[in-house]
């Protein structure tokens, strides 16, 4: 069976899941459809509304008799899905925001175990058409103050990944404090290169042959890290991080049949091809969000910055300095819990030793762009921008829907951003969330690069964590 057919008969599948999926949620947006009991009191007051917000479900409509009828059998009939959901999202909540991403110090009181408080586990479920699923499991140990987390990830030989986290967490009055010990392997075979530039084909630095018409090719890659994070909580709305963390990634041709990537880049002067990179990158970070409960639809502001530097060790001779900036504003529309999302992601790289060329590997990724999957370089250059903008709305307290409009731009310089060569994806998604942060998502898109279908879980999503650029 060829590989083209099997993505074919994989992508039937996800299609028919989507389908018998969609009378289920339809059912749990039906059930959410009740009235607070104080309807104004809500909606003029947000700070009031961020809680009561969450009964506030679907457009206020008449009752009949009909619809009341299959509301209640519906309702009979997802009682027990309905909560084991809810019970698996918390522990999946759990794992993803305080354990797996460690720029998120989350609030005691939403953490929920398997044992005496203390273990628990949630799988992990990556699904993207046209590239292979990774399926894995996460086991965690949370004690006080000391937390573990074992995780891994398999979609064959070429394709898996370990994880061994160890966090320490310190309360003291208002303030929190948190390290988190990371060491890490991945090997990929399925990494995807569309070249340097916003027209890639053109621009000498992506070193295409050029006799061929390919517009990008598969890579492997393997990646060794160990990471240190200290993160400070002085006050309910600000945060501020140190991450460091040792990285060797070898990049090399996979064994896959599909097109080789030496039958589409010059691999002899494509920069760090072929060669392992030894980096030790140093940065501090600070994150201001005053939205009350981060996993629920809610009205607020959230701004994050960075500044980095990466120096190579070794042979690798490299020096960097990363900086940026994601800025996202949660707009009330015709209720506390309507929101219309506008957001700027900007990450940007400037080489301190303009005698050596960037790795093709170390330009800033878009993984917020939700156009492509994380493996994905689809546009690469020194400056890269994405702006977005979302509309959500609750279907039930563990499920939101939303509808999106991303764009990708990139340049080799801040002032010249345009349009030309930009990337654009749209499309609806369903997302699963806890209280501090969203642990899975459902989504269909379309744009610039075709049609996509996502399932996630269990896995930090639509994040721009410098640590987990791939």
């Amino acid at each position: 069976m060829t590989e083209k057919v099997k993505h074919r008969m994989h992508f039937r599948l996800l299609s028919l899941i989507l389908v018998l999926l969609i009378p289920s949620f339809t059912a749990i947006s039906l059930h959410a459809q009740t009235s607070p009991d104080s309807t104004e009191q809500a909606r003029d007051s947000l700070r009031y509304s961020e809680r009561k917000a969450l009964s506030l479900r679907g457009v206020e409509r008449r009752e009949s008799s009909t619809l009341d009828t299959w509301r209640r059998v519906g309702n009979a009939l997802l009682i027990p899905p309905r909560y084991a959901a809810n019970g698996l999202l918390y522990y999946a909540g759990y794992g993803v925001s305080v354990v797996s991403d460690p720029n998120m110090i989350d609030r005691v009181e939403e953490m929920i175990y398997l044992y005496e408080r203390k273990i628990g586990w949630y799988p992990m479920i990556e699904v993207i058409s046209g590239y292979r699923a990774r399926y894995g499991l996460h086991i965690f140990y949370s004690g006080d103050p000391v937390g573990v987390k074992i995780s891994g990830k398999y979609a064959n030989n070429e394709k898996w990944g370990v994880d061994l986290r160890s966090s320490f967490s310190l309360g003291l009055g208002g303030t929190v404090w948190k390290a988190t010990f990371t060491i890490a392997r991945e090997n990929d075979d399925d990494r995807d290169f569309y070249g340097i530039g916003s027209r890639p084909r053109s621009d000498p630095r992506s070193h295409f042959l050029p006799d061929g018409d390919e517009q990008h090719a598969l890579y492997a890659q393997r990646k060794d890290k160990i990471q240190l994070v200290l993160g400070l909580r002085p006050h309910p709305v600000w945060e501020t991080f140190l991450t460091s963390f040792y990285r060797e990634r070898t990049t090399s041709l996979p064994t896959r049949n599909d097109q080789l990537f030496s039958d589409v880049y010059d691999v002899s002067s494509l920069p760090g091809f072929d060669s392992m990179t030894r980096q030790w990158y140093n940065e501090i970070a600070a994150r201001y969000d005053t939205r009350n409960r981060r996993g629920h639809v809610t009205s607020g502001v959230r701004i994050e910055g960075y500044v980095g530097i990466s120096a190579g060790i070794a042979d690798d001779q490299s020096l960097y300095l990363r900086s940026g900036t994601d800025m996202a504003v949660f707009l009330p529309t015709i209720r506390p819990n309507r929101v219309l999302v506008p957001r700027v992601v900007l990450n940007s790289i400037e080489n301190l030793k303009s005698d050596r060329e960037i790795a093709f590997t170390d330009y800033p990724r878009h993984p917020v762009f939700r156009g492509t999957g994380s493996l994905v370089m689809l546009r690469s250059d020194m400056v890269s921008l994405v702006p977005s903008l979302e509309y959500t709305w609750p279907l039930s307290y563990s499920f939101a829907a939303s509808i999106f409009s991303d764009m990708l731009m990139v340049a080799p310089a801040l002032g010249k951003l345009t349009l030309d060569g930009f990337e654009w994806a749209g499309g609806v998604g369903i997302n699963i969330h806890s209280d501090s942060e969203e642990v899975g998502r459902l989504q269909v898109s379309y744009g610039s690069t075709g049609f996509r279908l996502k399932i996630i879980f269990g896995a930090p999503i639509h994040s721009n964590d410098r640590s987990d650029w791939d």
